[in-house]
């Protein structure tokens, strides 16, 4: 035999010892009736059938979660798209995800009510809410927005390096700088030079 039918009959084994120490008795019982025998028949198959209705509720609602999944994944990354043109966020918008996440709306029934991608959603979403606990907007300012554009002092990025190693979560980080979580991540994976090089091609500009 294989190891498959090694390991069913190790089973059968182990389910008839079960058997033996609960009842007392082994399948060689003869005190039970053919109608009996039939009846316990009959519960294990129900028992089986109530198995089967709670495997296939998982697999319904896997097969959904996939096919909205799928939906968003097909879209546009970062921002949904329009005749090639990236849309930006809008304070309403950013207003109604707080708004759902409160009332316990999950992010991918937000993201399909905004025609939004997942991503995207989640990105301002996490920012949006601790920028409301901070008593900010919940939408982050804009690049034109920001003095600065999304220039970065050395001072900002150390202190949001310090933040990082002390466990800060990066969607708090993000709104205590108005930034993107994009930004935060970068420093995470510790792409220092490039964004030193960022600042000395904006000065240069």
């Amino acid at each position: 035999m294989s190891k498959i039918e090694d390991s069913v009959c190790e089973k059968i084994k182990q389910r008839a010892a079960i058997g033996k120490a609960k009842y007392g008795v082994t399948m060689e019982r003869g005190d039970l009736f053919l109608v009996d025998w039939l009846t316990h028949l009959q519960e294990e198959l129900m028992d089986a059938t109530v198995y089967v209705e709670r495997l296939l509720t998982d697999v319904v609602k896997y097969v959904e979660e996939k096919e909205i999944f799928e939906k968003q994944r097909d879209k546009h990354t970062t921002y949904a798209k329009h005749d090639g043109i990236r849309k930006p966020w809008t304070d309403e918008e950013a207003e109604k995800i707080v708004e759902w996440l409160e009332d316990g709306i999950k992010y991918r029934e937000i993201a399909l009510r905004l025609d939004r991608t997942y991503a995207s959603v989640y990105a301002l979403g996490t920012v949006a809410v601790e920028r409301v606990k901070l008593g900010k907007h919940p939408l982050p300012p804009s690049r034109s927005e920001r003095a600065t554009g999304w220039h970065m002092s050395l001072e900002e990025y150390n202190a949001i390096e310090v933040l990082i190693k002390q466990g800060m979560p990066h969607a708090e980080i993000a709104a205590r700088f108005d930034r993107p979580i994009s930004t935060v991540k970068r420093i995470l994976r510790g792409e220092k030079s490039k964004l030193q090089l960022e600042q000395e091609q904006e000065g240069e500009e």
